[in-house]
């Protein structure tokens, strides 16, 4: 599956669904999402999204793939903010029984963070930064198995307030997770 942006609160209640949600057919086609504009009033909003998605199965293969893209994020007023954020995964297998190869092809365009000029679009998988007033900020997020890869491109948990989010909520900005069962 794939998805543009994401908020839940401290207390596990959903602030918002996920926007451009779309998922790749279990018995393999396409599917796709796009919005104009996405996200949690005064805490992230984003232009144009859009979620694609792919699966083949055939008696001797699968593979899946999800690119979500988005233009222009900004978590509070820009604190965050890039270009696009694009979160690409692909998982594939080749034969019954052969090894699954899973690849992450995310990138940021234009990444920036008020306050933390060092950090640019070519930011290593699983960065994990304090950025004051906004909280713990997780970049290109990535968590692999041997069959799936699942990718976040910023995961923020905040430490305060914000309008309606409280202190511990998880603002999820670019999702992708493709597997092969």
């Amino acid at each position: 599956m794939g998805y543009s942006t994401s908020a839940t609160l401290a207390n596990g209640v959903v602030s918002t669904s996920r926007t451009a949600l779309a998922y790749p057919p279990c018995t393999g086609g396409a599917s796709k999402a796009t919005l104009a504009t996405a996200g949690v009033p005064g805490v992230v909003s984003t232009g144009t999204t859009t979620t694609e998605t792919l699966s083949k199965v055939t008696s001797s293969s699968r593979s899946s793939y999800v690119k979500n893209t988005i233009t222009g994020p900004r978590v509070l007023s820009g604190l965050i903010s890039a270009d696009a954020v694009i979160a690409e995964t692909s998982v594939s297998q080749a034969a019954p029984g052969a090894a699954p190869v899973a690849t992450d092809s995310s990138r940021f365009v234009g990444l920036r963070i008020a306050g933390l000029p060092a950090i640019s679009s070519s930011v290593k998988p699983n960065t994990v930064l304090t950025v004051p007033g906004l909280g713990r900020v997780t970049l290109h997020k990535v968590v692999r198995t041997a069959t799936s890869v699942d990718v976040v491109m910023v995961e923020v948990v905040t430490n305060r307030v914000f309008d309606s989010l409280p202190t511990g909520s998880v603002i999820r900005i670019g999702a992708s997770a493709t597997s092969v069962i």
